[in-house]
């Protein structure tokens, strides 16, 4: 995805999918600002803090994880990591090669996916056991599939839900399936749930309450939720399993080490509010204009997306489309019909043409595992909804100019 990126950015191409938010449309939040004044008036301490994170930021955490699932996570059932999920990610499959001996580990890995879960795998030796999930499940596996890659070299599954870049999530039927597959076969089963909390009404934990299996790991973050939370780069583990837990703890002390104390001022402020405003709490005004900003940036999402799929519906170059609930990503693809006639064939020649002609570049699908020649890419409404359309619609027209 970087190499996609570096060409577009070389050219001057306007990046509609974009993970960094307009700040003139996505205003940063009340208690972020008051954290900054405090900081440069001096009345905030500069620094780290503890490595694998605070206990006070990991009680934080488990507040929210108990407050919105049906089981009590306690503060050392988490690890912290700098670098956001993506090295969360990174420490499951240093994990996965130590339980793998003879080098010979595998990861079972549903796609589409995240791309840095299959540069994890590869950078941790692991193979990682790709199977093709459909159009008509939204893209999430079913435990049959799961259960006909299983080999007797297999370490875990690596579930993604809701989805990326098909911000779907798994049927509850299904995933405790495979929960059970998982426990029968004494499998870590890994929920990357980065979106989880991107919804405007109350999330609820996907993972744990289900079974007394205790070989899970969610990975959760901030940087999908709001606007200016992906600038803290944080992520975390979730496991009840007590080795597991501690294998976490002692990598994010090598890979992450700490946590800048700026941004755990931020994510204290942020879990206290969002406790509040989701779970119940005292009123009082911070709450209420947390409240008004969560209730503007989702309105703004909300009209990027209807936006969106009123123009994809009737646009005679797309094929297929997906923009769920959760999130901010669009998923596309095109027809084929259509693009034959410009000679493109694979996303790659769709990501050349449409940042040749419209001077706008798209994330190609086969980054996230779809087949290049199946011509679906993802974009991110992180723009002003109308700015957004504009530019997508043009950049769809320019496949039907003659």
């Amino acid at each position: 995805m970087s190499d996609y990126f570096s060409t577009a950015i070389e050219k001057g191409a306007l990046l509609l999918d974009a993970s960094n938010y307009e700040h003139a449309t996505f205003k940063m939040g009340h208690h972020f600002r008051g954290v900054l004044a405090e900081c440069s008036e001096g009345q905030l301490e500069l620094g780290y803090d503890e490595p694998a994170g605070s206990y006070a930021l990991r009680s934080k955490i488990a507040e929210w994880e108990s407050g919105i699932g049906q089981t009590r996570i306690a503060p050392q059932d988490i690890a912290i990591f700098c670098g956001g999920v993506t090295a969360a990610i990174d420490a499951v499959f240093r994990i996965i090669k130590e339980l793998s001996a003879d080098n010979s580990g595998e990861m079972i890995v549903p796609v589409p996916c995240y791309p840095g879960i299959l540069r994890a795998a590869r950078a941790n030796g692991v193979r990682a056991t790709t199977i093709e999930t459909e159009f008509a499940r939204g893209f999430q596996p079913t435990a049959e599939q799961i259960s006909r890659a299983l080999t007797n070299t297999t370490r875990g599954v690596f579930l993604t839900s809701p989805g990326n870049p098909v911000t779907t999530t798994i049927e509850l039927e299904e995933l405790i399936k495979i929960i059970a597959l998982c426990k029968q076969h004494n499998l870590i089963l890994v929920l990357d749930a980065i979106f989880e909390d991107a919804i405007s009404a109350r999330p609820t934990d996907q993972l744990f309450g289900h079974s007394d299996y205790a070989r899970l790991i969610k990975l959760k973050g901030p940087s999908k939720d709001r606007p200016h939370l992906h600038d803290l780069r944080i992520g975390w583990a979730v496991t009840k399993d007590e080795g597991l837990a501690e294998r976490l703890r002692q990598i994010s002390e090598v890979t992450g080490f700490s946590v800048s104390l700026i941004a755990n001022e931020m994510l204290y402020k942020e879990f206290d509010l969002r406790h509040a405003h989701f779970l119940g709490g005292a009123a009082s005004a911070p709450l209420k204009i947390y409240g008004s900003e969560v209730q503007e940036y989702f309105g703004i999402i909300t009209a990027g997306k209807r936006l969106v799929m009123e123009m994809l519906a009737v646009h005679p170059a797309v094929s297929q489309f997906f923009c769920p609930d959760f999130g901010n990503l669009v998923a596309i693809k095109v027809e084929k019909d259509v693009t034959s006639k410009k000679n493109i064939f694979n996303d790659d020649d769709l990501f050349n043409f449409l940042l040749a002609k419209s001077s706008v570049a798209i994330s190609p699908g086969s980054v996230f595992g779809f087949k290049s020649e199946e011509l679906w890419f993802r974009v991110t409404i992180s723009k002003r909804p109308e700015e957004f359309c504009l530019h997508l619609k043009r950049a769809l027209d320019q496949l039907l100019a003659a």
